[in-house]
């Protein structure tokens, strides 16, 4: 049988579609077809879960903050910042641990380490992971341009690995539990582990549902990836990243509540118009009242006949004027007693 995966079929042009072709005439080339650079790969422990791989004395483990969290669908800071990091990663385990292989998961910010404990000790794989979890504790090592060290986490369930560019990790998790219904108790003792937990609420429409949000999308990303499909007591977990409602939330509130949402909106209007604009308004009156006065009108000899009983107030006017370019003359008298000829 021929692997039509690693071979290749080179037909000679001088036949025909609608003829047979002679297999004797046919050349096979071993060559493998070359990696495509977003091609999926099937993980290495497929198709076990983390409890067949306890048994061999295996194990995966998550190890986060090693790259920047995919925020949205076009953020390419995983792209930008990708660096070889498996041979600083695998320095960080102990010698008895033999790295099987490194699954990246640069949309959660960090990979999957398929390992096999080669120590002599007849220790459980779970008392070897809480080690494994102090010692990177302890280590503080940070990867790149990440803000925090990284973290590792002993898988216990098993964890879906895919590559659906649609579905982007938040920091909230929606659990789906097929069983017994969990307590809340149970719930905050198998996920605060994975980082600060803010609530825990049950669903009232799906029976067996529980939401779960935490403080920073890394703790939500350990959780899913450690406790997807972990049996806990006959309860099967079922996790997945609750979508964080953007526009469609927008336009559900002004299609539900449009007597808020409408003058809402104005108000805003109102108060980004007068942030915007009160600083252009106050810039061209100070710059009006910083050009200096100038009388360019050619006075007429008329001009001093109906001011000659009250000349004195004339270079009372004038000092006004020349005062400083920021103060404000007022003239005030009562209706016809001629304000405008005197500033004039």
């Amino acid at each position: 049988m021929i692997n039509t995966f690693t071979r290749r079929i080179y037909v000679p042009f001088n036949y025909r579609l609608q003829q047979p072709v002679n297999l004797n005439n046919v050349i096979l080339r071993n060559s493998s077809l070359p990696p495509r650079r977003f091609a999926y790969h099937v993980p290495s422990w497929e198709p076990y879960d983390a409890e067949h791989l306890f048994v061999e004395r295996s194990g995966i483990f998550w190890v986060n903050n090693l790259f920047p969290i995919k925020a949205h669908r076009f953020d390419i800071r995983s792209l930008v910042f990708f660096w070889p990091f498996k041979e600083k990663l695998k320095k960080m385990f102990p010698l008895e641990f033999q790295v099987k292989s490194i699954e990246n998961r640069v949309k959660e910010g960090g990979a999957y380490v398929h390992f096999h404990y080669d120590g002599g000790d007849q220790r459980n794989i779970k008392d070897i992971g809480e080690d494994i979890t102090e010692s990177f504790k302890k280590q503080n090592r940070k990867f790149h341009l990440a803000n925090k060290s990284a973290h590792c986490f002993l898988v216990m369930g098993r964890p879906f690995v895919e590559d659906l560019s649609a579905r982007i990790p938040t920091s909230m998790l929606r659990l789906t539990t097929k069983g017994p219904e969990l307590s809340q108790d149970e719930v905050f003792r198998l996920f605060r582990k994975y980082g600060q937990i803010v609530d825990i609420t049950y669903s009232e429409e799906v029976k067996g549902r529980i939401n779960v949000s935490y403080e920073r999308p890394e703790g939500a990303i350990a959780a899913r990836n450690c406790l997807h499909m972990f049996n806990y007591n006959g309860t099967t977990l079922v996790i997945e990243y609750r979508p964080v409602r953007r526009l469609g939330f927008i336009k559900e509130q002004f299609t539900e509540h449009p007597r808020i949402m409408i003058p809402l909106v104005a108000i805003l209007f109102t108060i980004l118009t007068v942030i915007l604009f009160d600083p252009i308004r106050s810039y061209f009156i100070g710059k009006k009242m910083d050009e200096p006065f100038q009388d360019n009108v050619k006075q007429s000899d008329s001009f001093f006949i109906p001011w000659e009983p009250r000349l004195h107030l004339e270079d009372t006017m004038l000092a006004h004027v020349n005062a400083h370019p920021r103060a404000i003359t007022r003239v005030t008298g009562p209706k016809g007693s001629g304000k405008s000829s005197l500033v004039r």
